[in-house]
């Protein structure tokens, strides 16, 4: 895919996006930032792995980095770096390792943080609730002996409650990362999570996918994972316990899954409907038999590099009373705009997106997320940064390989719902005298679009055919589509 031009308004350059040629699309491992890269090819060096699990599971880390410290505004509204990675690989191909070798940065960070909440926030927090308890058990004695509390006392005992309902929330051990997890503990620990704003991480999340798909529940979840990935106002109700509501949350997420959990959540409709899955980058990696040089070991400075950018993200980026705002060029805006302009022409009824639309629906939106993270990524030490049509290339190189698995592995799926459309079609047209139909007709009464039917008359020459048909009185004759 070319998009050297694509600033100068030629939408063919994008012709080819998410679409797989001759030969596999490798992932685009010089899009990340350098310190991923050298990374990346220590990893596939001494572990044997290819580039497309360690490469996806880097940006999903920092992603998770991120949080919601920083946002990006393209021009027209804020995007948040927050983006949903699932990949699929086959056990003995390196899940747990990669997974292990690119995440620990971020889980570290997480550890030291409990670790010194627990050493130096906690005993402090403690002392402070028995002191006001203390206090208040006094000014409840004193009540108790003289029944006309003054005011002062009245609103004292009134402040001491507040502070208490305050200091007993610090009491949650901070937490930046869950794994399998019920719908109700997910929005709980993200109401106490600081600015609203978690992380999902799991090397084998078998139970994430059983929990979303509905376990504990007598429905699936995929609703609240939705609501946390937009950012969009949640409320959750349960008898006999107060309302969590979420206002403005932000959730990333890293799940590696064997394949066939894969397979098995492709083929619910409802995480396709929902948006879920257009909202993930699910893809599977193929088993790579590469040389591994124990002889060599890994490159410590590669390692030291990476675990400093991203501690560096994190503990920049996720405790910001409110996310430092990057902005883009103008050049951007537009190549963006450009690309956004291929991909509703491809979308439209008879484009090759449109069975798929309410996936590539949000690939231009998931490309100004991939952008924020590299930015991010690559303004360590460099403040004041801004977008470079460099950094959205890169962006769009990623979203195309991104999309380009979406769509191989949603193969099996499109083929089957145009069969299942190619045999309504025929259904209808033998109800029909003559077993014909016009388009006109096949629109308005059976919710058939004029493109959809010429694809399938393409696609089965031999039994349906689009001709003129006669007029049932005066009047042109309009064209119809005819069973052979």
């Amino acid at each position: 895919m070319n998009t050297t031009s694509s600033n100068n308004g030629n939408n063919a350059d994008f012709a080819d996006f998410g679409i797989e040629g001759n030969e596999e699309k490798p992932f685009p491992v010089k899009c990340l930032p350098p310190v991923a890269q050298n990374y990346l090819r220590e990893i596939c060096r001494v572990d044997g792995v290819g580039e497309a699990l360690p490469g996806a599971c880097m940006l999903g880390t920092l992603s998770m980095a991120l949080g919601s410290g920083v946002e990006l505004h393209n021009g027209r509204h804020r995007v948040r770096g927050n983006l949903f990675v699932l990949g699929a690989a086959r056990s003995g191909t390196g899940k747990s390792v990669v997974f292990n070798r690119v995440a620990q940065p971020f889980l570290d960070y997480e550890k030291s943080l409990v670790t010194n909440w627990r050493e130096n926030v906690l005993p402090g927090l403690k002392a402070k609730i028995r002191m006001l308890k203390q206090r208040q058990d006094t000014l409840h004695k004193q009540a108790s002996k003289h029944p006309q509390t003054s005011e002062a006392s009245l609103q004292e005992l009134t402040d001491i409650e507040k502070q208490l309902v305050e200091l007993e929330r610090g009491l949650q051990e901070p937490c930046l990362v869950f794994g399998e997890a019920t719908r109700e503990k997910i929005v709980q620990l993200v109401s106490l999570s600081h600015r609203e704003t978690l992380a999902s991480a799991s090397a084998e999340a078998r139970g994430c996918i059983n929990a979303l798909m509905g376990r504990y529940n007598a429905k699936t979840d995929e609703d609240v994972f939705v609501a946390l990935w937009t950012g969009d106002y949640y409320k959750l109700s349960r008898i006999q316990r107060p309302d969590t509501v979420l206002h403005n949350p932000c959730l990333s997420l890293l799940w590696l899954v064997q394949p066939e959990l894969l397979d098995q959540l492709l083929s619910v409709d409802g995480m396709s409907e929902s948006g879920l899955l257009a909202r993930t980058f699910f893809f599977e990696v193929s088993s790579i038999h590469q040389e591994i040089r124990t002889d060599i070991p890994i490159n410590q400075s590669a390692v030291h590099a990476w675990q400093e950018l991203v501690t560096w993200l994190a503990s920049a980026s996720y405790f910001q009373p409110t996310p430092y705002v990057f902005s883009c060029l103008p050049e951007v805006v537009e190549l963006m705009a450009n690309f956004n302009t291929c991909l509703l022409e491809r979308r439209t009824p008879g484009g090759d997106l449109a069975d798929v639309d309410i996936f590539a629906a949000r690939w231009v939106e998931q490309t100004w997320r991939i952008m924020l993270v590299l930015l991010a990524a690559k303004q360590h030490g460099q403040p004041n940064a801004i977008v470079s049509i460099d950094t959205a290339r890169e962006a769009i190189q990623l979203m195309d390989w991104f999309a380009t698995q979406q769509l191989l592995l949603l193969t099996a799926r499109r083929e089957k719902k145009r069969d299942e459309r190619f045999e309504v079609l025929v259904d209808v047209l033998r109800r029909k005298p003559e077993q014909s139909c016009s388009l006109r007709d096949m629109r308005r009464r059976h919710h058939f679009q004029e493109a959809e039917i010429q694809k399938i008359a393409q696609d089965h020459p031999d039994i349906l055919v689009i001709k003129d048909l006669k007029s049932q009185g005066p009047g042109r004759p309009s064209q119809g589509v005819v069973m052979l």
